[in-house]
């Protein structure tokens, strides 16, 4: 059977699409919009810096107001900001139904913060994943960055986990049809290694 590869090139920015959001954010809640925004404009947080790739009044207006720049000038398609105080941002809490009578309150870091976000986790990947296989006594570790690329072929659909709906972490040897983690996490696979 011949397999049918549909690659989707890596950007770092899937980190505001996997890591960033609650748990249990509502259905009707993405971060998607965010994500496609940040790639087509190719904003990024680099040293002191937010960059863009455009210089267009619009888009400078909506980024000083996204990430809450509304007295900081724009100088050619990027905006110098302190780390020290400026990363410090106040969330978005909401809360949603928990149970009959009761709710849970839920916050969603600022857009500045998920810019922070997306470097840490580029700058720190590597690190991230040589930490966690140092030891033994993990129930689950990050084993390797979560797969981008899929299959439609009998593997795929043997080895494709059965609840994606339901599942919360990408597991190492099972295949996703939409992103779940950044990191592929890999099970302890005998419990008498523990013991």
């Amino acid at each position: 059977m011949k397999k049918n590869k549909r690659p989707i090139k890596y950007k770092k920015e899937r980190v505001v699409l996997s890591d960033v959001l609650p748990f249990e954010i509502p259905i009707t809640f993405s971060n998607r919009h965010f994500y496609d925004f940040l790639i087509k404009n190719k904003i990024e947080l680099s040293g002191n810096k937010i960059k863009w790739d455009k210089n267009e009044n619009t888009l400078n207006t909506i980024i000083k107001l996204l990430f809450d720049f509304r007295d900081k000038a724009v100088i050619t398609n990027e905006i110098g900001i302190n780390r020290k105080w400026e990363l410090k941002t106040i969330p978005f809490n909401y809360k949603i139904s928990h149970k009959e009578n009761d709710f849970r309150e839920l916050t969603i870091v600022h857009p500045k913060n998920q810019l922070a976000l997306i470097e840490f986790y580029e700058a720190n990947k590597q690190l991230i994943l040589h930490y966690c296989s140092l030891s033994p006594f993990s129930i689950r570790r990050a084993d390797k960055v979560a797969k981008f690329i899929f299959h439609k072929d009998k593997t795929h659909k043997d080895k494709l986990s059965n609840n994606q709906d339901y599942e919360t972490v990408e597991e190492y040897d099972k295949e996703y049809e939409s992103l779940k983690t950044f990191f592929c996490l890999q099970e302890l696979q005998q419990h008498s290694q523990v013991l």
